[in-house]
């Protein structure tokens, strides 16, 4: 998907971009978790 955002823009179908966004990023967020350092407690 990031090749056709990236390169043909002018085709892009919002509404597909937005189901994706919309259904993946918990997955993308819990991979992220990953590599965030705990933060203190204060």
């Amino acid at each position: 998907m990031r090749n056709r955002i990236v390169h043909d823009y002018f085709n892009i179908n919002e509404e597909i971009v937005w189901e994706v966004a919309t259904t993946e990023i918990s997955t993308l967020v819990d991979l992220l978790k990953r590599f965030v350092p705990p933060t203190p407690s204060e």
